[in-house]
């Protein structure tokens, strides 16, 4: 986990004394340990009555230990056998969605799917990492660190997936949303059971268009297409979710010529957009660009901020000062190929660890930082002297995006 696993798929072993086997969770996050139930089938088909009893002879080593499953594990894995055959997934699927509801919400549990072929490959003993998370939900598709998932057919894993979703509409489409790496949605769309399964299978963004009664491969007419990350369903089966990296030039979702459905994007997204398009062309007398072209001035910058955000006291001061420093940061960052959904992959994997360091500051770090500080003090604004701004410790916090008013202003120049 320590190492950005999102979570631990286990199978109890009953050869194990209970009290041990309970110790051994209670380390683990439990919001983090799914528990992998084996799962045959039944002589009279599935029901919660005989998943129920799957998932009790799974969690024996806990039952005996006199704990509830669900203080030490926060989701199951039922796992099925079934025939080797194209349609087998989706089919079984359609079967279990329900009991599987039931069962869920009688044990108050996160139940995910998974089929022999389809089956989570674990490795790294048990370590599921969540950018290896191909589909969500009751569909649960997984690879080892590192790897890439292999499936027997990408397409029955969509039909899979929409076999556990539901909808009351007369079409049976499922509502859509479409958001990027970082969260922001891009716009509502419809999907239709072959449109999930041709996106999983072209991994790529296509939808159901309602005008056209066809499938809409999103980009196909104006360029701007979608590299499929991931789809989840929601909490009540009834809606998905698409998370894209969206493409074209511009990278827009509206026909618009937006990225939104909603216009701009705004905040850090905004800004990190100006900035690309600086680094690729800037207008004649571009600080951006001037910043580009001088990582000695970039440099000072960064300390001439950082020492200002460390100084302000007063709540907007600090926001203000926060998103001067930020617009040098991203800048930064942008010169060197790096984005915010590459900043948030780290955010979100160190957030994963379970053991924490004392996180105590550096003292060779705090001296250069004093003294790297005690020179920028002394000189005029804008004249920040600097050996290197690698050798600044300092901990910058994000704000709000009302904070990025000035440094906005300044990726337009």
């Amino acid at each position: 986990m320590d190492k950005g696993a999102a979570g631990v798929l286990i199978t109890l072993p009953s050869s194990e004394p209970p009290d041990l086997v309970v110790e051994m969770l209670a380390a683990l996050p439990r919001e983090r340990v799914c528990l992998i139930v084996p799962w045959a089938g039944a002589r009279d088909g599935p029901s919660a009555l005989s998943l129920e009893a799957a998932v009790r002879l799974a969690a024996a080593p806990i039952e005996k230990a006199g704990k509830p499953l669900v203080a030490l594990v926060g989701a199951l894995l039922v796992n099925v056998s079934l025939p080797p055959t194209d349609t087998a997934a989706a089919d079984g699927a359609a079967l279990l969605a329900e009991p599987l509801r039931q069962l869920g919400k009688a044990l108050k549990l996160k139940i995910r799917l998974g089929f022999d072929g389809l089956a989570p490959s674990v490795g790294d003993a048990g370590a599921l990492h969540c950018a290896d998370i191909a589909v969500h939900a009751c569909v649960a598709v997984a690879t080892p660190l590192g790897a890439k998932v292999t499936l027997v057919e990408p397409a029955s894993v969509g039909a899979a997936l929409v076999a556990c979703a539901r909808t009351d509409r007369a079409d049976g489409l499922l509502t859509t949303v479409v958001v990027d790496e970082g969260g922001v949605c891009l716009g509502l769309v419809y999907s239709s059971a072959e449109s999930v399964q041709e996106s999983v299978r072209a991994g790529r963004g296509i939808y159901f268009s309602r005008s056209r009664n066809s499938l809409w491969r999103k980009g196909d007419t104006s360029g701007a297409t979608q590299e499929l990350q991931r789809i989840e369903v929601d909490c009540d089966s009834d809606a998905l979710r698409f998370t894209v990296r969206q493409l074209g030039e511009p990278p827009a979702f509206c026909h618009l010529g937006t990225r939104t459905c909603w216009g701009e994007a705004r905040g850090l997204h905004a800004l990190q957009r100006t900035l690309q398009a600086r680094l690729a062309s800037a207008p004649a007398g571009s600080y951006s660009a001037k910043l580009f072209a001088d990582p000695t001035l970039l440099r000072h910058k960064l300390l001439e901020e950082a020492q200002e955000l460390i100084e302000a006291t007063e709540p907007d001061h600090v926001a203000a000062e926060a998103a001067d420093m930020l617009f040098f940061l991203m800048t930064r960052c942008v010169a060197a190929g790096v984005g915010l959904a590459d900043i948030e992959r780290h955010l979100d994997k160190r957030t994963l660890k379970v053991k924490r360091r004392p996180g105590l500051a550096k003292e060779h770090r705090v001296r250069a930082a004093e003294e790297q500080l005690g020179i920028a003090h002394a000189r005029p604004a804008g004249k920040a002297g600097a050996s290197g701004w690698a050798k600044l410790g300092v901990v910058v916090v994000a704000v709000g995006a009302a904070a990025l008013l000035s440094a906005r202003s300044l990726a337009q120049r």
